[in-house]
């Protein structure tokens, strides 16, 4: 099976925009550090999600109507730095580019935002150079003065690039080549943005600069060739060895071990191991009509709509599950044998793009009586946990699965927390 965007669909509560990037201190970077995030800089991570005053953000840019309320991109930005607030800020993805030029004109009627700084025109100017985004100043009742910016998931991808390459973090006059591409990257992403998702991709080496700070630089080769080969070497360490449950390959927890599972769950975050891939994913996802409404937030209301199927979802570091519904391979390829055109496919690290996440894996929907139940999960992600372009997936697998399986307790916290049954679910590591 493969993960894809399929068609709209009736059963979803939509999560049309995409999603917020959260960067702990020393920890993460947009350019894919690949070690799990535990002890003080897992407590700090969520110190700085400025839950409260994000909850504030989302009565106002709710997510029925497409925004998404997310925490800092990077708040280890120096202060110095000219471009700091694009790291340390709180942040409103917007839906889309016309929904984002009509928020600076309701950021001003609104007595709470001050400082208004939009750059939407100015992507030519000082150490924001090929940022498009708007800045603003938001006073809340339960913080001091909080700085925060809106962006779509095209700008979103500009400044994961610019991260990734140090660009807009130090004296750019000194950096004049990749100024020049700087610009030319956030207007291939503009150019996405009005709906030319076939845009000219801008090369590094056109612009004097090594392959390496291309936006769709090659990523590296797979370890295990083959995808067959790689699903085979994944089956051979199938079996669950921990302390509740060993030499099985599923099991159904009891309501003890269902509450121990669940309470017991890792205060840790796993940063996405595939980050090289990530921007030529969304080109193909985007160039094949790709439409991020088919992700969705899990609510108890939709969840009553789901239609019987298996859905790859993620838990964030806040505990909201996001997922999208899985197409069975024979499907897709009888759809794009029938229309002669690719499907654009979803994964992982579409659901929490460059952020880290506590757990993910796949659900699957039965029916009993014409209403939803989870039949099984397990805690497979090729993305998170099983990376093919990770030097260490041999051990990923061997040394480190069962824990992964541990993590699913974050899964099950969510649904309590949301009142969704999940009683005699089966539970897989793969």
């Amino acid at each position: 099976m493969i993960r894809i965007s399929p068609y709209r669909h009736h059963m979803r509560r939509v999560f049309s925009a995409a999603i917020l990037i959260v960067i702990t201190w020393c920890a993460v970077s947009l350019a894919g550090a690949t070690e799990p995030i535990t002890g003080a800089r897992f407590d700090s991570l969520l110190a700085l999600q400025s839950r409260q005053v994000q909850a504030d953000l989302s009565e106002t840019f709710p997510e029925s109507d497409g925004f998404l309320v997310g925490g800092p991109l990077d708040p280890l930005t120096p202060v110095t730095n000219d471009a700091a607030p694009l790291y340390n800020s709180l942040h409103v993805l917007c839906p889309d580019l016309s929904t984002l030029q009509a928020i600076v004109a309701t950021l001003k009627r609104d007595p709470r935002f001050g400082h208004i700084k939009a750059s939407i025109e100015n992507a030519r100017r000082g150490n924001w150079y090929g940022y498009r985004g708007v800045m603003a100043e938001y006073e809340s009742p339960h913080s001091p003065t909080t700085s925060v910016q809106f962006f779509t998931i095209q700008q979103l991808r500009w400044l994961a690039w610019a991260h990734e390459h140090n660009f807009n973090q130090g004296n750019t006059a000194s950096q004049s080549d990749l100024r020049q591409y700087a610009g030319a990257v956030s207007d291939h992403l503009y150019a996405i943005d009005q709906g030319t998702f076939d845009a000219p991709e801008p090369k590094a080496v056109d612009f004097g600069l090594p392959a390496t700070d291309d936006l769709y630089a090659d990523p590296p080769p797979y370890v295990i060739e083959g995808y067959q080969n790689y699903k085979d070497y994944l089956a051979t360490h199938a079996d669950i060895k921990t302390d509740f449950a060993s030499g099985i390959l599923a099991f159904i927890p009891g309501d003890s071990l269902l509450a121990a599972f669940t309470a017991d769950a890792p205060h840790e975050a796993f940063p996405n191991k595939e980050a090289p891939m990530w921007q030529a994913e969304w080109r193909k996802f985007f160039a094949r009509g790709g439409d991020l409404g088919v992700l969705q937030t899990l609510t108890a209301d939709g969840f009553d709509t789901l239609p019987p199927g298996e859905y790859f979802f993620a838990v964030g570091v806040l505990g909201e599950v996001r997922f999208g519904y899985e197409m069975l391979r024979e499907e897709v390829e009888r759809i794009e044998t029938e229309t002669g055109r690719k499907l654009p496919r979803a994964n992982h690290s579409f659901l929490f793009p460059g952020e880290p996440i506590l757990t993910a894996g796949a659900f699957f929907i039965k029916h009993r009586n014409g209403k939803p139940y989870i039949d099984h999960i397990n805690a497979q992600s090729g993305h998170y946990f099983y990376s093919n372009v990770s030097p260490t997936i041999r051990e990923d697998i061997a040394e480190k699965s069962n824990h992964y399986l541990l993590t699913l307790g974050h899964f099950f916290a969510a649904l309590d927390r949301l009142k969704i049954p999940h009683d005699s679910v089966l539970i897989w590591k793969l």
